[in-house]
């Protein structure tokens, strides 16, 4: 009998190796299967990376073109500015120089210079000024601003007058500087005729001149500048922005009126500006439009 369980024992031994060895044989078949999974998916990941390291390859090239071209642009543009400002101000001493013999003549009644504006200014200022009969204006052109005529109830459009030579152009200013002329009950009143660039800039005086002559304060503006004659003296100004702060800082408060009563050369410089105003917006859009077609060029070359 113990020959007989010693036998059983044996087999019972071997069947326990022989799940021993299934379980292993499965066990390395499973892990090798896992293996082959593995490498397959850190493989499909690999590649994966590698197309995204292109990409982000590409991406840098494309920044770096792009920082390129904006770069080279922007130094472009700073020098078209520089170039378009020197141009500004050379046409604007070209415009203040063709308009050097001319005055502006605000508030005269629109019609009144019936057929002809230089002879009607002629006697009107030789008149008004109380000038000899005898006097040469040498007027050579008259006109009234180039704006379409106003309602009846809207201020007259300006008129220009052109003399032949400028010492009679300075003498009818100075003159009509000293005395008060008026055509019925309205004030009529007398300019330089400033190139449009500097009229611009000295409309933007005009609230702080209405304070000033408020409070009885002296002032001139020279083109575009202001001198102000402080109580504790003279000082010139570069540009209302300077005059403003100056005058909030004494404790004045300069903002624009827009009621109408302030000088009618605010009229006049909008007599003459509005076509500027409107050709500057045209070509601003043409412009925003070409920078836009050129950005959509070098995305369709990329």
């Amino acid at each position: 009998p113990i020959m007989k369980q010693l036998g059983e024992m044996n087999g019972e031994v071997k069947e326990v190796k022989q799940g021993i060895n299934d379980v292993r044989r499965e066990v390395k078949e499973e892990f090798a299967k896992c293996r082959r999974e593995m490498d397959c998916k850190f493989e499909a990941v690999s590649e994966d990376l590698k197309a995204q390291a292109d990409h982000m390859e590409e991406a840098q090239a494309r920044i770096a073109e792009l920082e390129e071209w904006q770069t080279e642009a922007k130094r472009q543009l700073l020098n078209m500015t520089t170039q378009t400002q020197g141009m500004q101000e050379k046409m604007t001493d070209l415009e203040g120089r063709s308009r050097r013999n001319n005055i502006r003549i605000f508030g005269i009644p629109e019609g009144t210079e019936e057929n002809s504006a230089s002879k009607f200014l002629e006697r009107f200022l030789i008149t008004e000024l109380e000038l000899p009969n005898d006097t040469q204006l040498q007027i050579q052109r008259a006109h009234r601003a180039l704006a379409q005529k106003p309602p009846p109830d809207k201020p007259p459009r300006s008129m220009v007058v052109n003399f032949l030579q400028f010492e009679i152009k300075e003498m009818v200013l100075s003159r009509a500087w000293k005395k008060k002329v008026q055509v019925g009950e309205k004030r009529i009143f007398f300019d330089h005729d400033y190139a449009t660039e500097v009229a611009q800039k000295r409309r933007e005086y005009m609230a702080v001149k209405k304070i000033l002559k408020e409070k009885g304060i002296r002032f001139q503006t020279p083109l575009t500048r202001m001198r102000i004659h402080w109580d504790s003296g003279v000082k010139m100004y570069d540009n209302p922005g300077e005059v403003k702060r100056e005058m909030a800082r004494r404790g004045f408060e300069a903002t624009d009126p827009g009621d109408g009563s302030v000088s009618t050369g605010r009229q006049a410089t909008q007599d003459r500006d509005d076509w500027q105003q409107v050709k500057g917006n045209k070509q601003g859009r043409s412009a925003a439009a070409a920078a836009r077609e050129k950005l959509k060029e070098f995305r369709r070359g990329r």
